[in-house]
């Protein structure tokens, strides 16, 4: 057969079909069987490129693309952990046969061990994957995997609470809880406002100073908003970051394990949490970013100005200006006095 050769063990196609080229090895040293496998491809080829033919792709192979594409994407892994949810239904399923009516039952399984918020996260990255099929990615004919992305329903989120500012009390109770690390981490949290995620990633590199003021130049990978980002610190987080000079050659904020925090919603944060009473799921590390939004609006902040400073579309452009800089730190240097410095707060001892 024109194009097969042996190359070490096994044979070898390697062939053109209208200046298309198909080269993969058959997988096997007999030659009957390596020209039986050599057609078979050779006919799904031509039927491609002569009858336009739709290559298959399932949804396992989609995946892998996506996590190829998006590999250095700051929440890839939780995207992971949302795709692990539907593998055991669709992983050899051809994505073509994705749909509102096939993913349904699929939809109303999960709703047996996940929240509404979960599945619809998980929704959501699928979504994603069917829609790069259609518009992004292409098969070696350059055609895409798919003619039109489905759409697929979500679930209703009856159960999300939205997360709540803590009050000044509140603080001061959970700050007698914590530890001393735990204290100078959360009191950089309710001064930046920061998520959790982007404040686990700060590196030394990304520190800048300016006219005695510090900010953190954060590229689009550290930011959910896939936006670069500017994080002026005010005195008191400024602090917090140089007293963490020398811990680390590479990030700021190090566990005891001295590698990068994945959460910092920990099980001692959240056992501090319901220590003092707030066990409610509204009540989280995401709080400290509720409160900054919060304290900024009291004291009279434009709306402009917070979407600056919580990376909200709208906000600071990404090429920052040292007026800029210097006219947001006056705005989260007010914080100071309004919010407590957890550091500051006598520890309370168990009985």
């Amino acid at each position: 057969m024109d194009g097969l050769y042996k190359k070490g063990r096994n044979w070898q196609l390697d062939k053109y079909i209208e200046g298309v080229r198909l080269c993969r090895s058959t997988g096997t040293a007999d030659k009957k069987e390596a020209e039986r496998r050599a057609r078979k491809w050779v006919a799904e080829a031509e039927a491609q490129i002569y009858h336009g033919k739709r290559t298959v792709l399932t949804f396992g192979q989609a995946c892998a693309l996506y996590i190829e594409y998006y590999g250095d994407k700051i929440s890839i892994d939780n995207d992971i952990d949302c795709l692990k949810r539907v593998m055991p239904y669709l992983e050899h399923s051809d994505i073509a046969t994705i749909h509102e009516s096939t993913f349904s039952p699929i939809r109303e399984k999960l709703k047996e061990t996940y929240k509404a918020s979960s599945i619809n996260r998980t929704i959501a990255v699928m979504q994603l994957i069917l829609s790069h099929c259609e518009k992004t990615w292409r098969d070696q004919f350059h055609r895409p995997f798919l003619d039109k992305a489905p759409r697929l329903e979500k679930v209703r989120e009856g159960d999300k609470e939205p997360y709540k500012p803590y009050t000044t009390m509140q603080l001061l109770a959970l700050a007698e809880s914590l530890n001393d690390n735990y204290r100078e981490l959360m009191t950089f949290s309710l001064y930046t406002g920061l998520r959790d995620v982007s404040q686990s990633l700060l590196e030394w590199s990304q520190l800048k100073e300016v006219n005695g003021v510090y900010f953190f130049e954060l590229p689009p990978s550290n930011m959910k908003s896939n936006r670069p980002f500017i994080c002026v610190l005010n005195d008191v987080a400024a602090e917090i970051v140089n007293s963490r000079r020398g811990h680390n050659e590479k990030y700021v904020f190090i566990s005891r394990l001295r590698t990068p925090y994945t959460e910092f919603n920990s099980t001692h944060f959240i056992n501090a949490r319901k220590y003092i009473g707030l066990y409610e799921r509204s009540y989280a590390w995401h709080s400290n970013r509720t409160t900054f939004a919060t304290k900024l609006r009291e004291i009279g902040v434009s709306e402009e100005d917070r979407k600056s400073l919580l990376d909200h579309a709208g906000g600071m452009t990404s090429h920052y200006s040292v007026p800029q800089v210097m006219y947001l730190y006056a705005i989260v240097q007010k914080l100071i006095g309004v919010m407590p410095d957890l550091r500051k707060i006598p520890k309370k001892s168990r009985t």
